[in-house]
């Protein structure tokens, strides 16, 4: 077992004069939170369709996605009712209606 002392005097013998600081950011970053309950099956559903073992690794490729798609900008993501889609198709597929008739 190493002791306290060891490591001690192994760090004294290394010479790190010559040493490159590595400024360039490394590593990952750990944010944490919370989901209603709600959403558990859909999150193990979506794993699973795209063959992932843990919840994890969705979140992060589901904000991968997100910030690739806002870093791109274009349309605007909006919401609308089902019904008001609905409306707006049906009389986008109606004929004209005839002015003289």
């Amino acid at each position: 077992m190493t002791t306290r002392d060891e490591l001690g005097a192994a760090m004294t013998q290394q010479d790190f004069t010559d040493g490159n600081v590595a400024d360039a950011p490394r590593g990952s970053a750990v944010f944490s939170f919370r989901a209603p309950a709600e959403w558990s099956q859909e999150i193990l559903a979506e794993m699973q369709r795209r063959g992932l073992t843990n919840p994890s690794q969705l979140i992060k490729a589901i904000v991968r996605e997100g910030l690739d798609r806002a870093a791109v900008g274009g349309d605007q993501v909006v919401t609308i009712r089902i019904d008001d889609l609905n409306r707006a198709i049906i009389s986008a597929a109606r004929p004209p209606s005839d002015p003289a008739g």
